[in-house]
């Protein structure tokens, strides 16, 4: 309570309304820092994202329970009791109730050691320096708890090795080195450059001004999603669609998911190489003619018996280079200084919008309900709005290429 200002009773109602690890320590330090009360909420609610997903994978087990109930339950999912109830599932055993009981007994467990370390920390002093050690202390554990075998042996000492290196090589700009900046060191300012570019950020400038006020950027994040949906509902659902509606056996099903992602290679390569020589950095031109060559070749990906192979491969071929462009686009339109956090910002729609949930858990779910139809249909929709958002950043990109001459 000493040290970050929050007394037992507003750690209880704190722990009541979010679990969350990473949120435990994330919460007290942006207390500290005073940042908004929104601005906290929406960096703990991100981190946690992934509690959407546990309590999706159980949809199945709750489609005969009452909707309280289910609420409850899906409301309660922990990380800790998502792998107990999940397990106890496949035994064919358990129900939801049960699995309730154990969700509530997990965030109580939760909410009590919050409180209990409140009153016992601040009877005991604990500095702030050890109490920083949790969390690495929790990956030590479980490091020690696992089987030593010689897979388990090897991870350990590449992922220290990589950490060392990383440690050891990268920094975070030339200034925090006591160097100039690049384009001082070099003498090479860009026509544009101004030297408030070189200004640290707060992290409330950084989100509010920079990032999630940039309509631009959330342009970029949808579309991103939209992309990522295409990419992984191709190269996921590849080896389902062919074998059981193509008729491929597994070695021809494997040879053309690999080249699947051979092709990607020359086709980044080219599509970074056409959006700075031919279009003169003009990443959304380029984007929106990928896009529309990608749904030409779904079209006869899905039609066409013959050209398999030749499809995926040009899919592959020219998805990638939207994926790749659309990380660029983020960073030409954010400062310096914000360009990680609207990296940040489109791969997380990516990735969780566009992948998990739609490539993995919608696409799955109408192609099961509705057949693979319905599910190309949904493959060239997400063309046509990934097209769409990219159209809606062409304007503003124009602007900043003329800036730039």
């Amino acid at each position: 309570e000493d040290s970050i200002g929050m007394n037992a009773l507003q750690v209880f109602f704190l722990s009541c309304m979010f679990y969350s690890g990473a949120g435990q320590f994330m919460i007290p330090n942006m207390w500290l820092a005073g940042s908004p009360l929104a601005s906290i909420i929406a960096s703990v609610s991100l981190v946690n994202t992934r509690q959407m997903l546990y309590s999706a994978s159980f949809a199945p087990m709750c489609a005969n329970e009452r909707k309280r109930l289910s609420f409850l339950f899906s409301a309660t999912v922990t990380d800790e009791s998502f792998g107990v109830n999940m397990a106890n599932f496949a035994t064919g055993t358990w129900n939801v109730p049960r699995a309730t009981i154990v969700n509530i007994c997990s965030c109580t467990s939760w909410t009590l050691s919050n409180v209990a370390g409140v009153l016992i920390g601040g009877a005991l002093g604990i500095p702030l320096a050890i109490a920083s050690f949790a969390m690495t202390s929790i990956f030590i554990c479980l490091l020690v708890t696992q089987k030593i075998t010689f897979e388990n042996v090897v991870a350990a000492v590449v992922a220290i090795v990589v950490a060392m290196l990383a440690f050891l090589l990268i920094r975070d700009t030339p200034q925090s080195t006591g160097l100039p900046p690049i384009e001082k060191y070099r003498n090479d300012y860009p026509k544009n450059y101004s030297e408030k570019s070189e200004q640290e950020l707060t992290t409330k400038e950084i989100f509010f001004k920079y990032v999630l006020n940039n309509k631009i950027l959330w342009y970029i994040a949808f579309a991103n999603a939209f992309v990522y949906l295409v990419r992984y509902g191709v190269l996921d659902w590849a080896p389902t669609y062919l074998k059981d509606i193509k008729g491929y056996d597994i070695k021809d099903v494997g040879w053309a998911y690999s080249a699947y992602e051979w092709a990607a290679i020359p086709g980044t390569i080219i599509c970074g190489w056409l959006s700075d020589k031919v279009f003169k950095g003009r990443r959304a031109i380029t984007t929106m003619i990928y896009m529309a060559l990608v749904a030409v070749f779904i079209v006869i990906y899905w039609k066409n018996i013959l050209l398999d192979n030749i499809s995926l491969i040009a899919i592959g071929f020219l998805i990638y280079g939207p994926v790749m462009l659309i990380g660029v686009q983020a960073l030409d339109l954010a400062p310096k200084k914000a360009a990680g956090t609207a990296a940040g910002l489109t791969g997380f729609f990516g990735y969780f919008f566009g992948t998990a949930i739609l490539a993995n858990i919608a696409m799955g779910s109408i192609v099961q309900h509705l057949g693979w139809d319905w599910g190309f249909i949904m493959l060239l929709a997400a063309c046509a709005l990934a097209f769409l958002f990219i159209s809606f950043t062409y304007r503003e990109e124009q602007y900043l290429v003329k800036q730039r001459k």
